[in-house]
């Protein structure tokens, strides 16, 4: 049980707060883990506690089950809170060039989402911002 809440941990200490550094080349994201070790966290600690009576296996499937179902409440119910443009309840500023943006991928781990910076706004016929460009390390997305 310890196990899947040092994973727990070490997810929600991944998760990234602002941007390192203001250069636009530079995709380094400031973390919860910088506080605590000095870096991003990267791994999980491993550590299974022999206090109970289980093998081995079977504590790793239940704290591989606990991870799964943590990482899926906190993306359908935390991350939403995120967002910071509610759509038609008020004026939000748009989002400008060399913003940093998080790149949500459900076919990935929260710590394998890339870091993005926007590199061009494209505004709707109201002159809000409806899609941008981002550049990350590997390629440029626009959404």
């Amino acid at each position: 049980m310890s196990t899947g809440l040092y994973q727990i941990e070490s997810c929600i200490n991944s998760s990234s707060i602002t941007a390192l550094l203001s250069d636009p080349s530079d995709f380094q994201d400031f973390t919860p883990g910088h506080f605590l070790i000095g870096s991003r966290i990267t791994g999980i600690p491993e550590h299974i506690s022999t206090d109970h009576k289980m093998s081995y296996s079977k504590i790793w499937n239940l704290t591989q089950v606990l991870r799964q179902r943590f990482w899926h409440r906190w993306s359908k119910e935390c991350l939403h809170q995120l967002q910071t443009h509610p759509k038609w309840t008020s004026s939000t500023p748009d989002l400008q060039v060399r913003d940093m943006v998080l790149l949500h991928d459900p076919r990935s781990t929260p710590l394998q989402w890339s870091i993005g910076r926007i590199s061009k706004t494209f505004a709707g016929l109201d002159n809000k911002t409806r899609a941008v460009s981002k550049s990350t390390k590997k390629r440029e997305v626009i959404r």
